[in-house]
């Protein structure tokens, strides 16, 4: 394990990086510039809790980072595209910063939403979905094996049913073909059809525990791709400011490890130039860290995080870990977030963390376990895919938001539950106030609940 820059004699404890904690800055004051020079310093990991963005349209935008990862991961699973699973697709959710709600616990929230289609087959086993199911597109979407929906359903498209579902809350539906039998669609609350759009012929394989509603009606794509909402990792990496000078930290330090390496990281925002670690990367983290790497991040990343510790990595290249990384607690991945804005993203049998890779497709050659959230171009899973969303993400809605009263112009501009009704941040009345896939429930907008 390399240890040159700690001690003369190595060991298993020694460390290649040990910076100071003390060390870090109570202000932004000497943090340097970006490589474009770009604007003032806006608070990084210790400086602050914002983070200067840019977006796909050029746009400069601050957030608070915590913020910024409850409203990027609201879905367990997100699409720009289509999402396909190839034998089976379950999500269901916890809360890491609740102790009487963590990994294990019954609840609701962990929606699946496409700005394409969805197709899954079924994996021999009853699959579910743990909170809502969103599909934008226009495409029919494709459901073989038997499927239950803890939230709403919503498709703009045809729906292909080849076998069972029961959708706990209402339905959206303006096409629906069902192959099963008798009772092979049950919907517990109401039934919206598009009688303009082809519409839904209720027949004895559909049974309807509320009304059904005949209405025109349009599906809002769940997930924030377009071009002015979308995060470009590459041009947010290379104009941020960070703290390198200040503890010393090479943008190099990492970029060609050949030895196993251990480093603790402080407390801050820092630019690397690359991870290049075949042998292996222990970071230690025991405060809020911001990583900004301008190449590629490849090998194996093990990231142990502190009871303090949390880990938003930018990657502008490619993210190409090996699948023995650990980047996070199964208990606690809320805590680790990943931007990447390289290719596609091969996944191994596990992950631990939440993964934002807009431009690429996300894929799982095999059976996949997932505790954290994807957000991508697109979503592949070759074998059984299990996911755990971890809600502790949204506790980030409660910061930097817009008080009750204040002007708004969406829904996500409001701090907490807050909802934007009329151009003023207030309490919610119907759904429909709220961020897609919060739900309003006496006045607030929160995850789905039993």
């Amino acid at each position: 394990m390399a240890c040159a820059l700690v001690a003369p004699a190595c060991s298993s404890k020694d460390y290649v990086a040990v910076v100071d904690p003390a060390a870090a800055p109570a202000t932004t004051a000497g943090r340097s510039g970006g490589r474009d020079a770009g604007g003032p310093a806006t608070g990084g990991a210790c400086g602050g809790e914002r983070i200067a963005l840019r977006r796909m349209d050029g746009a400069r935008e601050d957030v608070c980072r915590a913020r910024l990862a409850a409203q990027t991961f609201a879905h367990a699973l997100c699409a720009c595209g289509d999402v396909v699973a190839a034998s089976g697709l379950t999500t269901d959710a916890f809360d890491s910063g609740d102790s009487g709600a963590g990994a294990g616990s019954d609840m609701l929230g962990a929606a699946v939403g496409s700005n394409g289609s969805l197709t899954a087959s079924g994996g021999g086993e009853p699959s579910r979905i743990d909170g809502s199911v969103t599909l934008a597109g226009q495409a029919s979407s494709q459901l073989a094996g038997e499927y239950a929906i803890g939230g709403d359903l919503r498709a703009a498209g045809d729906l292909a049913l080849l076998g069972e579902m029961r959708v706990q809350r209402d339905a959206w539906l303006r096409g629906v073909t069902i192959a099963g039998g008798d009772g092979a669609l049950v919907i517990d609350r109401d039934l919206h059809v598009d009688p303009e759009r082809g519409g839904v012929t209720v027949a004895s394989s559909v049974t309807v525990g509320g009304e059904i509603a005949e209405h025109a009606f349009e599906i809002a794509p769940p997930c924030a791709c377009a071009p002015e909402a979308l995060i470009d990792v590459a041009a947010t990496v290379t104009a941020a400011e960070v703290d390198n000078d200040a503890h010393g930290i090479d943008p190099a330090m990492f970029a060609a490890l050949a030895d196993e390496t251990r480093a603790r990281l402080p407390c801050g925002q820092f630019r690397l130039d690359a991870i290049a670690a075949p042998a292996g990367l222990e970071l230690e983290i025991d405060a809020p860290v911001v990583l900004l790497v301008e190449g590629a991040v490849s090998g194996r990343l093990d990231v142990t995080l502190g009871p303090a510790g949390s880990l938003d990595l930018f990657v502008g290249g490619q993210l190409a870990l090996s699948p023995a990384s650990r980047l996070a607690s199964a208990d606690a991945p809320a805590r680790t977030r990943i931007y990447a804005g390289g290719g596609d993203v091969v996944l191994g049998p596990r992950l631990e963390a939440n993964v934002y890779a807009p431009g690429a497709a996300v894929l799982a050659p095999a059976a996949v376990e997932i505790s954290g959230a994807l957000f991508a171009d697109r979503i592949v899973f070759g074998g059984a895919a299990a996911v755990h969303y971890d809600r502790a993400l949204l506790a980030g809605l409660a910061q930097c938001g817009a008080a009750s009263g204040a002007a708004c112009e969406a829904c996500g501009a409001c701090e907490g539950g807050l909802a934007c009704a009329g151009g003023t941040c207030g309490a919610c009345v119907q759904d429909a106030d709220c961020c897609a896939p919060l739900a309003c429930s006496e006045g607030t907008c929160a995850p789905l609940a039993l």
